[in-house]
């Protein structure tokens, strides 16, 4: 025999169904704030399955003698230019100086990338999945751990993404779904061995 339902158990299960519908309705509004924050500018990226912050660049412990032959080579490259009147080689050496000297004296500014379902995004810009025609990642810590992605045009470089302290093996595993993994890519590209290297 069903038994009809007391005003308490109506009542009880209205407060249950109000609960969850608050429950659902305040996790939506926590993701799509989550979003917004990490994306302002690119507010249909899709849904977030992996977040962290980076520096723009990476800073490096520089001692006297990397000073002494940093300054040594700017010299002689200056005295070079001047003596051959090459003016605006001379220009290009100050402003490189002066850019790599600033750069190494502030904190670099911290931007936020986020793996979704439909792309990458990094400092609020989207890069959609269907722009991509691989990825790889480079895990050899501490010296590096970067994940790479590959455009479709040719003449735009591979995009490096430091990882910070993600789990390498999950953002494979998620980019997997969605893009073809280039597995011949094990090195690093040779200009940021050198970046490193010269500690630029």
């Amino acid at each position: 025999m069903v038994r009809a339902l007391s005003s308490h158990d109506r009542g009880h299960r209205f407060e249950s169904c109000v609960t969850h519908q608050i429950f659902v309705s305040k996790k939506k509004t926590m993701e799509e704030e989550l979003q917004n924050e990490l994306h302002p500018r690119v507010p249909k990226a899709g849904r977030v399955l992996h977040t962290w912050t980076i520096p723009v660049y990476q800073l490096h412990t520089r001692g006297t003698l990397w000073y002494i032959i940093a300054g040594t080579l700017v010299i002689a490259l200056l005295g070079y230019a001047v003596a051959t009147a090459n003016f605006l080689f001379a220009l290009l050496i100050i402003l490189f100086a002066v850019i790599i000297f600033l750069s190494h004296t502030n904190e670099p500014p911290m931007v936020d990338v986020a793996v979704t379902d439909l792309g990458i995004v990094m400092n609020e810009r989207f890069y959609p999945y269907h722009a991509l025609t691989s990825f790889w990642i480079i895990f050899d810590p501490p010296l590096t751990k970067h994940l790479y992605i590959q455009f479709q045009s040719s003449v735009r470089p591979a995009l490096s993404i430091h990882l910070a302290d993600e789990n390498p093996l999950e953002i494979r595993e998620t980019l997997r779904q969605f893009v073809y993994e280039d597995l011949e890519k094990r090195e690093e590209p040779l200009s940021e061995v050198l970046w490193r290297v010269f500690k630029m």
